[in-house]
């Protein structure tokens, strides 16, 4: 039946093909609002990012050819061109992003990196072609290393149905609703966004260079602009003319044949793996079979717990014809309509509604499964005088895909989880004792019912240590599991070791400087900071690196809105995206610090008398903020709770306030007609006034 069907949708498909190139009109009608000539500007203020029409529905493909023009014009540390996801699935289906100027690509839920970069300020055409391998072409000619991912020995995979495609960033789900992702913009310039639902030879590429797609078109009606409208440019690379008519492509019985017996166990193994990879771990209907049902039951016994005896009834009912029940749920009415309260007994048998998966793994039909479950779900089950309501069962087959390779740094040691099928586990031997074990479940979800990795149980493996730090390679995608052990190693140390402090601190300058610096990220890492300045270990030879990883922080953050501020019992950070031409001066201040909470920071108000430090910033800064790119300039304030990190233990003097800062990103400050004001409350009554007024050259810091 499956092999008849995926025949039927190709026949299908080339009928279309045929009939668009024997009548242009099919590819682009004259009253249709093409985007032929146009190019989206993402770095316009209106221009966040574009989103596939709702009523273009992009069908289950088992090959695509995709095309895109883009032209970078500021290569940021991570970004999107374009993502296509299964509605509520946080791994994308299909996508083209990259760091800096280097590209990467995703499918089927996996980040593949690619050795080729892409040069800022020009146009570069790039096409992803998928028909059981995923190739990859850039201007035109075939990255090296483009083998990146194959259809294991007879499977097919496909292109998940009716997805979310975003245009210019990435997206995840709130509510069920798509949301663009903050920290992934493409900052440049797209064009001729087009996907056909067939492969296209590399022969008869250049052919399709300006032609249009079948399946996602470069023309309005495909896409909601989100009020970003297509700008026209004639020096575009296909020009400001229509369309070209491509030559028919016809499928070969004997190409689709010989890519089903194609034997990829043929490549040679010392490929890489960041540039080949086969599809293995259990996928292929060889594999166990996922069944979503749903029905009624009605017991007339006196159940104690509903749930616990229809789970006895599915467990005994199925599990000796090896099916598994998964993600029960049943929902009961409410006990005082079935219950009589008197005498305590039924007024009337309960119904009760049931949902739940099964796992099949007896390799038999999947039609012979559904039958047999059935059969089975319709029997009496006289324990407990329970029985399915025939007409409410409603059985469907679940293809839950599998759980993709997931590298994971843990406080374990570092693993790497190979694609694994639903419902099975995947075991390693333990990082820092080999004769131990580390597993992880490939779950299948009960939501989204698609694979989904557990929590890995890591217990019997021993923790790593601080030294072995130094052996983690920090990249984007771990930075946060490192910060994370990072901050389990220091929560409970009271001294750390220089040698020790070196290798933290080193390793929280690494992640700064390759990640994505995300609120999350960068309070974690603020609150290490603060741990550490807060134990006795000496931070001298630390200082500078301290002041420059928080300056940092406070440089890259993305976050969203004017104001950003991390408060911890050592340290707090206030940052603030300002207009420059709106400018009029700010002022930052510490009204009192609280034992457990850390300080008590305020913004544009006058100093209190309890006031324990504050510092005023004139309107003559705002004229040496960064000339207006489209992107605010950030004033960041610090207040060090703890000043040893600021005392010379060879000195006699001692700091007698508390210490605070301010700076503009990327700005220098010279010259300044205006005073800053800083107030500084001492810790110890002196007869020195404590309020200095100061020139702007008193002190930095940083």
């Amino acid at each position: 039946m499956s092999r008849l069907t995926m025949v039927t949708v190709w026949k299908y498909s080339c009928v279309i093909i045929c009939a668009c190139f024997l009548h242009s009109s099919c590819l682009q009608d004259p009253d249709e609002p093409s985007l032929w000539g146009k190019k989206v500007d993402f770095l316009l203020t209106q221009c966040r990012f574009w989103q596939l029409s709702p009523a273009l529905l992009i069908p289950e493909l088992e090959e695509f050819t995709l095309c895109v023009d883009l032209r970078s014009k500021i290569s940021t540390k991570d970004w999107t061109v374009f993502m296509y996801k299964r509605h509520g699935d946080s791994q994308p289906e299909l996508g083209l992003s990259g760091m800096r100027d280097m590209l990467r690509v995703w499918l089927f839920g996996t980040e593949w990196p690619t050795n080729v970069t892409l040069s800022e300020d020009n146009w570069h055409s790039i096409c992803m072609v998928w028909s059981g391998r995923l190739h990859l072409y850039v201007n035109g000619v075939e990255a090296p290393g483009t083998y990146m991912l194959e259809s294991s020995r007879g499977t097919t995979r496909r292109l998940a149905p009716n997805g979310t495609l975003s245009l210019g960033t990435s997206h995840g789900f709130t509510n069920g609703d798509m949301v663009p992702e903050d920290g992934t913009s493409f900052l440049g310039s797209v064009s001729v966004f087009r996907m056909w639902g067939h492969e296209i030879d590399p022969q008869h590429l250049s052919a399709f260079r300006c032609a249009e797609g079948n399946i996602i078109r470069w023309n309005a009606l495909d896409w909601d602009t989100k009020e970003c409208h297509g700008v026209s440019d004639p020096s575009l690379p296909c020009g400001d003319t229509s369309p070209v008519t491509p030559p028919v492509i016809m499928s070969s019985t004997n190409r689709q044949e010989r890519q089903s017996t194609e034997d990829v166990s043929s490549l040679p193994p010392s490929v890489p793996v960041s540039t080949h990879m086969t599809l293995t771990s259990s996928v292929g209907r060889e594999s166990d079979s996922f069944f979503r049902v749903s029905l009624n039951v009605t017991i007339s016994d006196i159940p104690l717990d509903p749930q616990d005896t229809v789970q006895t009834w599915l467990t005994e009912t199925l599990e000796e014809h090896q099916m598994t029940v998964l993600n029960l749920k049943v929902t009961s009415p409410r006990r005082q309509e079935w219950m009589n309260l008197e005498v305590g007994e039924f007024s009337q048998p309960s119904s009760h509604s049931c949902t739940f998966q099964v796992q099949v793994t007896a390799h038999s039909d999947f039609t012979e499964s559904e039958m047999l479950l059935r059969y089975l779900l319709e029997q009496e089950y006289g324990r407990r005088s329970l029985r399915a309501e025939p007409k409410s069962i409603q059985i469907a087959l679940i293809e839950p895909g599998t759980c993709p390779e997931r590298r994971q740094q843990t406080r374990h040691g570092f693993y790497i989880w190979l694609q694994t099928a639903a419902q099975k586990t995947a075991t390693l031997p333990c990082e820092c004792d080999p004769d131990k074990a580390a597993t992880r479940l490939c779950a299948l979800d009960a939501i989204s019912e698609r694979a989904k990795w557990s929590p890995a149980d890591l217990r019997s493996c021993p923790l790593i240590a601080i030294p072995d730090l130094e052996s983690i390679y920090i990249s984007p995608e771990n930075s946060m599991d490192v910060v994370e052990i990072i901050a389990n190693l220091t929560r409970a140390q009271t001294s750390l070791s220089p040698p020790d402090l070196i290798i933290l601190i080193t390793k929280l300058e690494e992640i700064v400087a390759v990640a994505v610096v995300t609120p999350p990220l960068g309070s974690a890492i603020i609150n290490i900071i603060s741990s550490i300045m807060a134990s006795d270990s000496d931070l001298s030879a630390v200082t500078n690196n301290i002041l420059n990883i928080t300056d940092n922080i406070g440089n890259s953050m993305i976050y969203s809105g004017e104001q950003y501020d991390v408060i911890t019992p050592s340290l707090a950070v206030s940052l603030l995206n300002v207009n420059s031409s709106r400018f009029q001066g700010l002022s930052f201040g510490v009204s009192s610090i609280l034992q457990d909470s850390g300080p008590e920071i305020f913004l544009n108000q006058e100093p209190f008398q309890t006031t324990v430090a504050f510092i005023y910033l004139p309107q003559a800064v705002g004229q040496y903020f960064p000339e207006s790119t489209g992107i605010p300039s950030r004033v960041q304030f610090h207040f060090y709770v703890i000043s040893d990190l600021f005392t010379d233990k060879w000195s006699q003097m001692e700091l007698n306030t508390y210490v605070v800062s301010a700076s503009v990103t990327n700005a220098t400050i010279k010259d300044l007609k205006h005073p800053i004001f800083v107030t500084l409350q001492h810790h110890k009554a002196t007869q020195v006034d404590a309020v200095l007024v100061m020139p702007y050259h008193f002190l930095f810091i940083g």
